[in-house]
């Protein structure tokens, strides 16, 4: 608190005399309107300090990884005809690594191929898994990067924790592909295809607007969003590197922060 005097100057006073008769940590005020002395508390020291800190808060962005491919398979195989699209399977992924990637699919692929982690449609899937490492060769496939804040992905990962949560509820939605080839939207509750997964997910973290079903978006379309940065890409998955991706991520980032009009001594990159 400050503790404010008001004080009868004399002509003989200085304001050195005033201030050693007084608390030095205190406001005087003379009734002398050419003479007011303020010095500031300890107290006053430190909100302004603190006041400086919330003006420069740092905003962490993290980025979001959308991976997308072809590998050839039977389903796979139709979704790329009915769609004439590059990539017929998307998935999504909170970390580089890819070993905890999410999206719907069959649980088998063939009698002798299954899923990781893979329900009656909801998968979380896994780059070292079977499936990658017996059809590595044959599997086209880019990864996109989507840079949101903390506030975002929160949002996304607790949309994804209820999906895993509540897995043996959910089906793969067949129908769908054929109302996404009808250009009809097709919501169900419990029933996804990939891209509508992956694009809901997006929407729940306000990275897309509601106005478009998200069961109306491809592979492909997830693959061409204004937002998405591409960081990597090849035809044999065995070739997929971690740090190859995280490298392009931080050039991604600085396009990003270009594009965006963004300060870069104001906002961070938590790279994982």
């Amino acid at each position: 608190h400050r503790i404010i005097f008001q004080y009868w100057r004399e002509e003989s006073m200085t304001d050195f005399d005033i201030l050693q008769t007084l608390d030095p940590h205190v406001v005087i005020e003379c009734l002398n309107p050419e003479s007011l002395l303020y010095v500031p508390s300890i107290e006053d020291e430190v909100e302004e300090a603190m006041e400086a800190s919330d003006k420069v808060k740092t905003q962490k962005w993290y980025p979001v990884y959308i991976f997308v491919c072809h590998t050839g398979t039977l389903l796979s195989s139709l979704i790329q005809l009915w769609t004439k699209d590059q990539y017929s399977h998307s998935l999504i992924s909170f970390d580089a690594s890819m070993t905890q990637m999410y999206s719907f699919g069959r649980k088998k692929l063939n009698d002798d191929i299954s899923i990781t982690g893979a329900s009656n449609g909801f998968a979380v899937d896994d780059i070292n898994n079977d499936f990658y490492t017996k059809w590595k060769k044959n599997i086209k496939y880019a990864t996109f990067v989507i840079f949101v804040t903390k506030k975002q992905r929160a949002a996304m990962i607790k949309k994804v924790k209820f999906f895993i949560e509540n897995q043996v509820n959910f089906t793969y939605d067949m129908d769908g592909l054929f109302a996404y080839a009808a250009h009809l939207p097709h919501e169900k509750q419990w029933s996804y295809f990939c891209s509508g997964f992956v694009a809901d997910v997006l929407q729940t973290g306000e990275v897309l607007g509601k106005k478009r079903s998200y069961s109306s978006y491809s592979p492909q379309d997830l693959a061409e969003l204004p937002m998405a940065y591409k960081v990597n890409e090849g035809d044999d998955f065995s070739e997929y590197r971690e740090r190859k991706t995280k490298a392009k991520v931080k050039s991604a980032w600085n396009k990003f922060l270009k594009e965006s009009h963004i300060e870069s001594d104001t906002n961070t990159l938590v790279l994982v």
